[in-house]
């Protein structure tokens, strides 16, 4: 990510090397409600309205249709605003482990063309992707083979070097560590 550099040598990075990064994600619900409740009752509109300016991460998954596009387009807005896309892709197969979020593709193959293509359409761009949240506290099915997924993921995704990525351990309702 960059920021500002002030000419000095400070070996390695160090507090929260987002800190001065612009994030940019249209939160398209709270806008829609927004306009939906101006008439009911401006006071909570205009509370949504704020809400809405708020930027929210953009989650990809077999939802998004063409997920290249899809990211070309968020890559475009936020460049057009001077600011940084933040992804969260949720697409690994047997995704939540058959619970709420069931789905994601069809096959380890299947997975691995879709995140090259997320990669892809970020290009050597600035992006934050946070990379399956929860996948690494459902371990189910062949847990080797799925944290080989992930580990392919992060290194598609970190084949650019401009683009910031993290994997969340767990959820709070999820297994607690060492289960």
């Amino acid at each position: 990510m960059p920021v500002a550099d002030d000419g000095q040598s400070h070996g390695a990075p160090t507090g929260n090397p987002l800190a001065r990064v612009t994030l940019v994600g249209t939160n398209t619900g709270a806008a829609r409600a927004a306009a939906e409740w101006q008439a009911r009752s401006p006071e909570d509109a205009r509370l949504l309205a704020d809400l809405a300016k708020v930027p929210t991460a953009t989650w990809l998954g077999n939802w998004s249709g063409d997920v290249a596009a899809t990211v070309r387009q968020r890559m475009a807005e936020a460049g057009a605003a001077g600011g940084v896309p933040v992804f969260v892709v949720y697409n690994v197969p047997d995704l939540d482990c058959g619970g709420y979020s069931a789905g994601g593709a069809p096959s380890p193959e299947a997975y691995a063309g879709w995140i090259r293509a997320v990669a892809a359409a970020i290009g050597t761009a600035d992006a934050i992707v946070i990379v399956e949240p929860d996948t690494l506290a459902l371990l189910c099915g062949d847990p080797a083979q799925r944290v080989r997924m992930l580990q392919d993921a992060v290194d598609a995704l970190e084949a650019n070097r401009r683009t910031a990525r993290t994997s969340t351990p767990g959820t709070p309702t999820g297994p607690p560590p060492g289960d």
